[in-house]
């Protein structure tokens, strides 16, 4: 730390960095190498680039606590990164949703977009049709809000209900239905395809978020 000016990145800037780390490729192993020993290493490959960013712990209403890091975006705000592996394995880069007395949300990096398939506008049976897009502002801070990860999940949620959908009518199709087209089925899969491409890898939720504490760098 000594001589080192340290700036908060702007959004793009924490991307960049986070896609050009390798933290995300170390294997988690518990009592060695666990959240903890992620969101250091994280911390201080970010320090190492001359950017502010923090060590944060956090503690549930039950089970075990966390720990991950978070930026202080120019533009965005302040934005939690969850890089932590599952036993044996190797971690992921994630943002991390985090407010006291809701549940710790999750959502992978890639996940994050200003520009996304509205859900809203199909049922599960009629994702066949043309799709609908939401776009934000490029300076919008929305999807790193709460908000999104709640909308997010319900993304996620439509997306195993269309899936299902989807099979039932091919199985039907196949038995010489007539309800959906061989066009429409196409375009359903298509469409779901793209889905599954925007919301990524979903991650479990954790516990009820109790208390947060954030260590920055400076």
């Amino acid at each position: 730390m000594q001589n080192r000016t340290l700036k908060n990145p702007t959004w793009q800037e924490h991307i960049n960095f986070l896609n050009e780390d390798k933290t995300d490729t170390l294997i988690y192993k518990a009592g060695e190498f666990d959240c903890s020993g992620f969101a250091i290493t994280l911390r201080d490959h970010a320090i190492a680039q001359d950017f502010r960013c923090a060590y944060v712990e956090v503690e549930f209403t039950s089970g075990v606590g966390h720990a991950l890091t978070a930026f202080q975006t120019v533009d965005k705000g302040l934005v939690y990164v969850d890089v932590v592996g599952s036993e044996g394995k190797t971690g992921s880069d994630k943002i991390a949703y985090v407010e006291v007395g809701k549940e710790y949300g999750l959502i992978p990096l890639d996940a994050v977009r200003w520009t996304y398939i509205s859900t809203s506008n199909y049922t599960p049976n009629e994702f066949w049709k043309p799709l609908i897009y939401i776009t934000h502002p490029e300076n919008s801070t929305y999807p790193i809000t709460y908000n999104y990860y709640i909308e997010y999940i319900l993304r996620v949620k439509f997306y195993y209900e269309t899936v299902e959908a989807y099979n039932k009518a091919v199985d039907e199709y196949n038995n010489g239905s007539t309800k959906y087209t061989h066009t429409q089925l196409s375009n359903w899969l298509s469409n779901i395809n793209k889905l599954e491409e925007e919301i990524g890898v979903p991650r479990l939720p954790m516990s009820i978020v109790k208390n947060v504490e954030i260590y920055w760098s400076d």
